[in-house]
């Protein structure tokens, strides 16, 4: 049996992040009348929603025992392509290009990894800073406008009854990947991969084939959220997206997925970014200068993962 299957939901009340998230509310609530608020707490949902798609992609290639360090330049790349392409090609045409994008830029990290079998630190950290360097060189280096579009804008702006639309769509993100982990061959694939590689090619799993999935995937993904971003925006901005990738590989790590690959859960992941959403909303709130907040937050982060590490040992 696959593991996961029988013992979802139960499972995420063993989840160590997820009563972190909880303290966190309660704190934040007895602390700031302004904090428990649905307008805060929509706020919240809103902000943490790219970052959110983004963990995503990284949780599927850590699992693998990688890593994708190029997914915050691809997603200013898309977020910029996305809104200089509206006006020459429209709303659906910059949309299906900018997906064709990610998916292409993550399929030659998944192209160079399985053929040179270099570490992806180095692979994808060479995509980072030649993606950002392109995303300077198409702008040089300045904001660029696109034409306004309310569809577009709706995409991150708008909602869907109660829920910001861009935290629906890292919603159904999630709900995927756990579809695809839990019950589908390609995510047993990615576990086993990950878990131990040699074995997993003697028990005739396509290591390779599953590599670059795993790439192209997290590329896809990261098209996604730079759609999401340029909608927020609105301006193609060269440096979209920086300072996301510290925040989204805390996320996953907060979520319970190891470093070490062959294991994780995209339902960890996402109660990991809703604890960095939560935290990085109540420092605001509070006013807390900003070395204090990476003071705390390190120290929340240590204390998770050191916690997370005492449950999930054997006895």
């Amino acid at each position: 049996m696959n593991p996961g299957r029988s013992s979802f939901p139960f499972s995420i009340l063993r989840m160590p992040a997820l009563w972190v998230w909880i303290i966190l509310l309660a704190a934040g609530s007895i602390l700031s009348p302004d904090f428990f608020t649905s307008r805060n707490l929509a706020n919240v949902a809103r902000q943490v929603s790219i970052e959110g798609v983004l963990a995503v992609a990284m949780t599927l290639v850590i699992i693998t025992k990688g890593i994708d360090l190029s997914i915050e330049s691809v997603a200013a790349l898309c977020s910029m392509l996305v809104v200089l392409l509206l006006d020459p090609i429209g709303m659906v045409g910059a949309i299906l290009v900018v997906l064709l994008v990610g998916l292409t830029a993550g399929s030659i990290n998944g192209i160079i990894l399985v053929w040179t079998g270099a570490s992806p630190i180095i692979i994808t950290l060479g995509a980072w800073i030649t993606l950002r360097g392109l995303c300077l060189v198409i702008t040089g280096g300045r904001l660029e406008t696109g034409e306004y579009i309310p569809a577009f804008s709706s995409i991150a702006n708008g909602s869907l009854g109660p829920f910001p639309s861009p935290f629906v769509i890292l919603c159904i993100a999630v709900v995927l990947g756990h579809v695809l982990l839990m019950w589908l061959p390609l995510g047993r694939s990615l576990l086993a991969v990950g878990g131990n590689e040699e074995a997993a090619h003697l028990a005739g799993i396509p290591v390779k084939k599953t590599l670059f999935i795993a790439y192209m995937l997290s590329g896809l993904l990261a098209a996604v959220a730079g759609i999401l971003l340029g909608s927020r925006l609105e301006v193609a901005q060269p440096l979209a997206a920086e300072g996301f990738l510290l925040n989204v590989v805390a996320a996953v790590v907060l979520g319970g997925t190891r470093l070490e690959g062959g294991s994780g859960t995209l339902f960890g992941t996402f109660l990991g970014v809703l604890i960095v959403g939560t935290i990085r909303n109540f420092f605001n709130i509070q006013g807390i200068p900003l070395e204090y907040q990476q003071l705390i937050f390190g120290m929340i982060i240590l204390t998770t993962i050191m916690v997370a590490r005492v449950f999930s040992s054997p006895k």
